[in-house]
């Protein structure tokens, strides 16, 4: 490294010193040599910058050429044409003869330069840092054409990757092991329902609320992580509310769309069912192949959501923002059975009772059945940990003690999948997809007209 000497100029502005890195002194010299007059044909008198330019050819050892002479002289002198400063005229009045003094053209090899060139190359001295620019807009274009390409050629990629993902097998460390699925022989029916008794509520409502047509999915969950984005680490399937996600507020919820008939602004959701032969396009999203959920996303060929009554007494209404779950997502690592609703089934046979996933015949793709608790404890539409307000009855359908029967929901799906193939259930990353995992979500964003319609037409023992 050069330590570079303390220079200050009026027309410089700033003051710069400390070590000079040997290119940046090659660039002074350069500069310095730009301060003499090229053309051979006389001294030039620049003023201030051609003093400091003097300055630094001595400081520096740059020597001019013999032939042309750097002569220091106010800063006034006469400025000719293309900004050259020229020498001033002699005192002695020149013969009349003589044409008049104008400023030498440069030759085409020898271009004037100004001497104010030497500024440039110090301007940001005093931050440690020297600012020297060369802008070709030859290299601009050529670097602008070249982004274009590399941004077209990127897009291609995607979409090749895009369309070749969706016909990749999923991540087999990902699917549940075989001892998880079973013949449709081998799965037990399920119990049967309870006869009715003198005083039963024998009515059923069905909503169509279609079977999430419009793709409403994501990896929330508001009812057990309200406000947490992403708390789910699965991705949900929802039908009726159009709006649901873990921002939902009970206001934004009743000023929302919904795909039910009957204006049932209701949300209803549980996690998706994938086929994993094929790989989805969220393999490396949150919730989805980040945290073990691959394959395709598996669109229910059917939704049926029914509300049914009480076998052994009358129904009062469920109350105003009801919210429930059914079903244990962490079955597989629980130390107790006791929250476990998984039902697995096929076509034709819905309702097996299976907590295995059923390897269905071809025409008959797995069904899942997700009943909710209907024993409400006649106080709060919610509670800690989202069950104690409201449990399942008995096995005869009686209501504990203190909780009242309300209509029982119960949502059914049905999936079109060709016999043998894998498939498996979002759930958390920890749960490895257990069928035991199977849940569904329930938010209650209907008038009491309807609640009180749902439960007359059940008391009334009607098909509504």
């Amino acid at each position: 490294m050069v330590r570079c000497p303390v220079l200050s100029g009026r027309r410089w502005g700033t003051a710069f010193s400390g070590p000079m890195p040997r290119m940046f002194v090659r660039a002074a010299r350069s500069s310095v040599v730009a301060g003499f007059h090229l053309s051979g044909q006389g001294p030039v008198r620049g003023g201030d910058s051609v003093g400091h330019a003097v300055s630094l050819a001595k400081r520096y050892g740059v020597r001019p050429p013999a032939s042309r002479t750097i002569v220091p002289g106010p800063a006034s002198s006469r400025v000719g044409s293309g900004g050259r400063a020229c020498a001033p005229a002699p005192a002695s009045p020149a013969p009349a003869s003589a044409a008049p003094r104008r400023c030498p053209r440069p030759g085409p090899r020898q271009p004037a330069v100004q001497p104010s060139l030497v500024e440039p190359l110090f301007k940001n001295w005093n931050s440690g840092h020297v600012g020297i620019q060369r802008c070709s807009r030859r290299k601009t274009l050529l670097k602008r054409a070249a982004g274009a390409v590399v941004s077209v050629t990127l897009a291609l990629a995607a979409a090749v990757a895009a369309v070749a993902a969706a016909h990749r097998p999923g991540d087999e460390r990902d699917a549940p092991p075989d001892s998880l699925y079973a013949a449709l022989a081998e799965l037990p029916p399920a119990a049967p329902e309870p006869a009715a008794g003198p005083d039963a509520s024998t009515g059923s409502v069905t909503v169509d609320c279609g079977r999430n047509e419009r793709g409403h999915r994501n990896t929330d969950n508001v009812v057990t992580s309200p406000g947490l984005v992403g708390g789910a680490h699965h991705t949900h399937d929802y039908v009726g509310n159009t709006t649901t996600d873990a921002r939902s507020t009970a206001a934004s919820l009743a000023a929302a769309p919904t795909t039910c008939a009957g204006g049932d602004r209701s949300a209803y959701f549980w996690p998706v069912l994938r086929r994993l032969d094929r790989e989805g396009p969220d393999t490396g999203a949150h919730g989805g192949g980040r945290h073990g959920n691959t394959g395709r996303i598996l669109l229910p060929s059917s939704v049926r959501i029914d509300y049914l009554g009480n076998p052994v007494s009358k129904v009062v209404p469920h109350p105003a923002g009801l919210r429930m779950i059914t079903g244990d997502p962490v079955a597989a690592t629980a130390t107790t059975d006791a929250r476990v609703r998984a039902e697995w089934g096929c076509s034709g046979s819905p309702r097996r009772g299976a907590t295995r996933y059923p390897r269905c015949p071809d025409g008959g793709g797995p069904t899942r059945t997700l009943t909710f608790p209907s024993c409400w404890n006649g106080l709060h539409p919610d509670s800690e940990g989202h069950r104690s307000h409201i449990v399942f009855p008995a096995a005869n359908g009686v209501c504990p003690p203190a909780t009242f029967p309300v209509p029982k929901l119960r949502v059914t799906l049905r999936y079109e999948l060709p016999g043998g193939v894998p498939y498996a259930v979002d759930s958390f990353p920890e749960q490895h997809r257990h069928p035991r995992t199977d849940h569904a979500m329930f938010v209650d964003v209907t008038t009491e007209a309807r609640r009180t319609r749902i439960a007359r037409c059940l008391n009334e023992g009607r098909r509504c």
